[in-house]
């Protein structure tokens, strides 16, 4: 039996899994380390050796030695300029034929004691005009890129082969869409950073205090949902914009007496 690996390195957390050609799941693992570590703290050391750790556990999950790997793939932002090999992204349209084609063997790069050789997968940028002498500032609305959601796409398209023109939309630290055509090219991607922005408030402004659980004594109800909530969100947004209207769940908690579960629904 052959297996591998495949590594999906993100903005926050890693995971690894071994898998056989079919792509069925021996073992897996995962990590909260990504490429914000390395922006963080200007180092590689922290991400390399979070990587090292799920493909060892990986392997250990499986019941397996790196003897038994062929290889590792890896895909995401692990090829980003904080990552651990930055490379070209490939021009979008593009297909699985050509994100094959153009996986690139990393040698120097030491992931196992066994040295197993290490394939990393390009991701995609959305076509741009060539020797373009525009404005930069110009043409940065059309720009855009991904890395890791690419294969992402490749399975969704092996999984419904007959749900095509499609558009997906991926949510985690970043929200994209991505159209994919009746052929089955990747067209390209529209990133907004909302998953990033979401955690960040959260965290840092006071708006968190009015939107989390915490102290309060009082529960969420069970499926909990207010399609007003909802609608009111979009209209203030629309009318006040987002920076105003974020400040509204911290009026709904002091002001209008409504419980943190309804300002989570608006926030």
């Amino acid at each position: 039996m052959a297996y591998y690996i495949s590594v999906d390195c993100g903005t926050t957390n890693s995971r690894a899994y071994v898998i056989d050609c079919t792509g069925k799941v021996y073992g897996k693992a995962r990590k909260k380390v990504g490429v914000r570590d390395t922006a963080v703290t200007g180092s590689r050391d922290v991400l390399l050796s979070g990587v090292k750790e799920i493909i060892r556990q990986a392997i250990l999950d499986a019941g397996l030695t790196e003897k038994d790997i062929l290889g590792i793939f890896s895909s995401g932002m692990i090829t980003s300029e904080i990552g651990l090999c930055e490379l070209e992204h490939l021009e979008a349209p593009c297909d699985v034929d050509k994100l094959a084609k153009n996986v690139v063997l990393v040698k120097e790069l030491k992931l196992t004691q066994q040295d197993i050789p290490v394939y990393f997968v390009r991701g995609i940028k959305n076509p741009m005009k060539k020797d373009s002498q525009e404005d930069p500032f110009v043409l940065v609305g059309s720009a855009d890129f991904m890395r890791g959601e690419e294969t992402q796409m490749v399975g969704l398209m092996e999984e419904y082969p007959s749900k095509r023109p499609v558009m997906a939309v991926v949510l985690s630290s970043h929200t994209k869409f991505i159209p994919v055509d009746k052929e089955g090219q990747i067209r390209g991607s529209l990133t907004t950073i909302s998953g990033q922005a979401y955690e960040a408030i959260l965290a840092k402004t006071f708006v968190g205090k009015s939107v989390e659980k915490r102290d309060s004594k009082e529960e969420c109800p069970k499926d909990y949902f207010d399609e007003n909530v909802i609608r009111q969100a979009v209209h203030w947004n629309q009318k006040a914009g987002i920076l105003r209207t974020l400040m509204y769940p911290r009026f709904l908690e002091v002001l209008l007496d409504t419980g943190w579960y309804e300002g989570d629904l608006f926030f």
